[in-house]
């Protein structure tokens, strides 16, 4: 599919698919789709694997954003590759199952369509063969949850929200000292990505059943 062009696709295709374009498959192509620069692949539905190079990979399609990419081959995505990830907790998320293996690169996109659950967990990839490598970048938009990605084993690939600190700070019973100290955490986080040692207190912070106490300890 070259640049500029359009490929719907809602029956089986045999054989390997090369996309500059756009590609929208609601159907089955049984080898590799090579998603290059300006490439841009939807739909929900099956492939062999597929090789996203330089491209967007983006489960979902115009008015059904919620779809599952089903691999019976492997998934592999390179340092110029995008991964477009949404979530709405009234349909689920979409997801990416490989038989194969996994290979993550490039960039990580999640959107948030509807306001999720503090303790949700999402699974965005799972791959029966493994998971190798990771994302270069992660960005979640459309939560106040602070999140967390987790590998819980060597298949699947999760996304976890936890309350923010700005949340907990509406808690009537914490006396100035411990809001002056939750709002230090706070500022300093902003909302986003769990990956620092401040990011892991405040999850627990979140989880703990004494927000003071926990508060006073720090």
């Amino acid at each position: 599919i070259a640049a500029g062009g359009q490929t719907f696709v809602s029956g089986t295709v045999t054989g390997d698919a090369t996309v500059a374009g756009f590609l929208q498959n609601t159907g089955t192509i049984t080898g590799t789709t090579t998603v290059t620069l300006g490439g841009f692949v939807q739909g929900g539905s099956m492939f062999g694997s597929i090789d996203n190079q330089a491209g967007v990979v983006a489960p979902g399609v115009s008015g059904d954003p919620i779809k599952t990419f089903i691999l019976s081959g492997s998934f592999s995505q390179g340092a110029g590759g995008e991964l477009r990830m949404d979530i709405d907790p009234s349909v689920g998320n979409d997801r990416i199952n490989v038989t194969g293996t996994a290979t993550l690169g490039g960039a990580l996109t999640i959107s948030v369509l509807n306001p999720v659950a503090e303790g949700a967990r999402y699974t965005l990839i799972s791959a029966d063969g493994g998971l190798v490598g990771d994302f270069d970048s992660v960005t979640l938009t459309g939560s106040e949850y602070l999140y967390e990605i987790q590998r819980p084993n060597n298949t699947d690939y999760d996304v976890v929200f936890f309350t923010s600190p700005w949340v907990l700070l509406q808690d009537p019973s914490l006396n100035d000292n411990q809001r002056n100290v939750l709002r230090s955490i706070a500022i300093s986080l902003g909302n986003g990505q769990v990956t620092t040692d401040l990011g892991d207190i405040a999850v627990q912070l979140s989880e703990t059943a004494n927000l003071g106490q926990a508060l006073n300890q720090l």
